[in-house]
């Protein structure tokens, strides 16, 4: 079990940023099913701020074309073509506000625990959430991983379940053989080998 993935949670609030390891270092002993609450790896926080960073520039490039329209059309006062600017400016502060700090509160919220019986989930910044799964009601899983994912040797988990209620369940940011590792579990695999992102 490597020390990224063994953190205790109580180490992650004393600290502002998660401590974020080399991608080289992603060596992932056997699955521990212990019921511990951990924490996923801290490069899906590099990753989502990546994410964040194309989107704000994709949305802030459309306010900018739009805003621009407005001002040349000539149809506002040249106060309310300065006041436009100025919001524009704002909304630009907000978009790299929430592209930079909302992946570390999101990390610092997510945590999952595995046991005999199966896994659970806690994820949420404003509305929370615990989810779990008994490995039961495990119809079959995915482990998905992007072209950004496999450059920081992360995966997503994305477990089926029966029912309506919850019947797709996410946990992002694992190792990716930490993944396979608990699907492997989840689908009554044997969690010893390696094995890849192929679905469950």
């Amino acid at each position: 079990m490597s020390d990224e993935q063994a953190q205790p949670v109580q180490a992650l609030e004393e600290t502002d940023e998660p401590k974020v390891e080399g991608v080289a270092e992603r060596a992932v002993g056997p699955l521990e099913l212990d019921g511990l609450e951990r924490e996923v790896s801290a490069r899906w926080v590099t990753g989502e701020r990546v994410q964040g960073v194309i989107w704000g520039i994709v949305i802030g490039t459309g306010l900018t074309i739009g805003c621009g329209a407005l001002v040349r059309s000539g149809v506002m006062p040249a106060w309310l073509n300065w006041l436009a600017w100025v919001v524009l400016l704002g909304m630009f502060a907000i978009l790299a506000y929430f592209a930079w700090r909302y992946p570390v509160l999101a990390h610092r919220r997510l945590r999952y625990a595995v046991n005999e019986r199966g896994i659970e989930i806690r994820k949420g910044v404003w509305w929370r959430s615990v989810v779990s799964v008994s490995k039961h009601r495990v119809q079959h899983t995915d482990v998905e991983q992007g072209p950004l994912m496999r450059k920081l040797g992360i995966a997503k988990l994305v477990i089926h379940t029966a029912g309506t209620q919850h019947a797709k369940v996410e946990l992002p940011g694992l190792e990716q053989e930490l993944a396979t590792q608990v699907r492997d579990h989840l689908i009554g695999r044997s969690v010893g080998g390696r094995g890849g992102s192929s679905d469950g």
